[in-house]
């Protein structure tokens, strides 16, 4: 289920312009007058196999110059749906992650929370 604190808000047209996204404030800027609010710093900042998540997702979808330059695209009902789900489901990931190293701190820290007894099942 997504949470209701993320969404995209502002006027105009939802795309994703030429040298955004950008945060600030809680708030992911996809031009001067559209951003999504409540994305948490922590969860703007995480990477995931190398790649800050949030920002590429929607850098991927900004404008470019150069050569072929483009508009940017914009962004769909269900693009901001997914944007949002990806927001969600990044910062429940960020919640479980700190609970897990919370219960191996709990039981002897890394790696001795995985050493079980000999003989045990």
């Amino acid at each position: 289920m997504i949470s209701p604190d993320v969404r995209l808000a502002g006027n105009g047209v939802a795309r994703v312009e030429k040298g955004y996204p950008r945060y600030g404030n809680g708030k992911v800027m996809i031009n001067a007058t559209r951003w999504f609010e409540d994305v948490p710093k922590a969860t703007w900042e995480f990477h995931v196999g190398g790649y800050q998540v949030c920002e590429k997702w929607l850098k991927d979808r900004a404008g470019k110059g150069g050569k072929n330059p483009s508009t940017g695209r914009v962004l769909t009902d269900d693009d901001i749906l997914h944007y949002c789900r990806i927001v969600v489901a990044l910062t429940e990931t960020r919640r479980l992650m700190a609970e897990i190293d919370v219960e191996i701190d709990k039981h002897g820290g890394w790696p001795d929370a995985f050493v079980t007894e000999a003989g045990a099942d």
